[in-house]
């Protein structure tokens, strides 16, 4: 299998594993924002520190990467945290299709900061992607359109995320990546998490752990990818 075919491969089951995730997180109506972040997060957390222990490599990455790692991990973070926000108000349909737009900023950036060159037919396609959220969205300058707009800005948040693991490919292992994002998220939303004092019943918290395990492999899938 060719490099370009594995990374496609991965890339469908990151697709998918996306999907399972925003079909719980859909599903844990009443569950406050902070607490499924975290859980999503927090189950990451573990099932990359087995990975790490598995694979022997270092935890945090070395440490002329740690700029790029740190901020892979808030754009991420704040990708999350748009998204979650959004498939609670928004249809898991047209939620998905926002914050999957994130290959038109993924594009996008890499042109601009990692000078990958962008040919004559990428640039109609990307100003029709672009165009085709406005019938997602449909504008009517209402508090209606907030959820559709961190639907759209989760997307460009992955977006960046994703140029960045790009940046570190070669650099770090994916399982640091993972590892570092995940701890980095959990350390960030946990304060928040203890403040909304929600204890989840039986089958919410199968949801959240189903969330963080449907994450956790949507996290290693486009991270090989």
């Amino acid at each position: 299998m060719t490099d370009r075919l594995r990374a496609l491969v991965f890339m469908l089951a990151s697709t998918f594993s996306f999907a399972l995730m925003g079909a719980q997180v859909k599903a844990l109506a009443g569950v406050p924002l902070t607490v499924k972040v975290l859980f999503r997060n927090l189950v990451s957390l573990g099932v990359a520190f087995l990975l790490i222990r598995r694979s022997g490599v270092r935890a945090f990455g070395q440490s002329r990467n740690q700029v790029r790692l740190l901020l892979r991990s808030l754009f991420g973070l704040g990708g999350v945290a748009l998204t979650f926000y959004a498939l609670q108000y928004l249809s898991l349909a047209d939620s998905s299709i926002l914050m999957r737009l994130s290959p038109f900023w993924v594009t996008l950036f890499a042109a601009l900061f990692l000078r990958e060159r962008l040919n004559p037919v990428q640039v109609p396609l990307l100003l029709l992607a672009l165009a085709g959220t406005l019938l997602v969205i449909r504008p009517q300058f209402s508090y209606e359109m907030i959820p559709a707009l961190a639907g759209l800005l989760a997307g460009v948040f992955a977006g960046a995320a994703y140029t960045l693991l790009r940046a570190l490919k070669g650099r770090e292992e994916p399982a640091t990546i993972v590892f570092y994002f995940s701890f980095v998220s959990v350390l960030v939303m946990l304060p928040f998490a203890i403040h909304a004092r929600f204890c989840p019943d039986g089958m919410q918290l199968l949801l959240l752990l189903g969330t963080g395990l449907a994450a956790a492999a949507e996290q290693i899938t486009i991270t090989h990818a």
